[in-house]
């Protein structure tokens, strides 16, 4: 064999090992990155347990913590670009306690399963709410799942805009800006129960 191809030969293997390498110590890294991840949404669910001892509360964030893993597991060749690999993620590093309420009578529900939209309609009739966005459990319904309500600057009460009074055991969100939630496409008004997913 000519000297010239093994000298490529042995170019190629050799980027072929600087590469492996590279391909080992980024997945060592991110693998690192993912177990502190982990540890910090374990150490912010501890908080919030702390902050408030209703088993609702504790089911709803061991349930959105137990989402986040999953998500996380499931889309580890895609986090690249993503801060956050799911809603429930994001809630366990930025989202607050929302204290179930009683809706009070000036506040018209909507049916079931236009929470967001029916957020939204809330928010812009009247002055000093905030649309919220997050997760919900509730007694008639085993799992934690998706949900929007609203709630005002000065306090941390839910104003439900779907789910009967009661029903909402724990809440777990994040307050949208009025500007954030103005750029955003507009929520369906089409009820949830005719396109997929648990209805709210």
């Amino acid at each position: 064999m000519p000297v010239r191809y093994v000298s490529d030969f042995a170019v190629k293997a050799r980027q072929g090992q600087r590469f492996a390498d590279d391909r080992d110590r980024l997945r060592k890294q991110a693998d690192q990155a993912l177990r502190a991840q982990a540890q910090n949404e374990t150490a912010a669910v501890a908080a919030l347990m702390r902050s408030d001892v209703r088993p609702a509360t504790r089911l709803l964030l061991e349930q959105v913590e137990a989402i986040a893993g999953l998500w996380r597991a499931a889309h580890t060749d895609r986090r690249d670009d993503w801060r956050y690999a799911s809603l429930a993620e994001m809630l366990l590093a930025h989202g607050r306690l929302f204290t179930p309420a009683s809706r009070p009578a000036a506040f018209v529900p909507g049916p079931s399963g236009t929470c967001f939209a029916t957020a939204c309609r809330l928010t812009d009739e009247h002055a000093g709410l905030l649309s919220v966005e997050g997760m919900v459990i509730t007694e008639d319904l085993p799992f934690a799942f998706d949900h929007a309500w609203c709630s005002t600057a000065a306090s941390d009460h839910v104003i439900d805009p779907t789910l009967p009074d009661g029903i909402g055991l724990g809440y777990l969100g994040i307050a949208l800006t009025d500007g954030y939630r103005r750029a955003q496409p507009p929520p369906s008004l089409t009820p949830r129960s005719k396109r997929s997913g648990p209805s709210t």
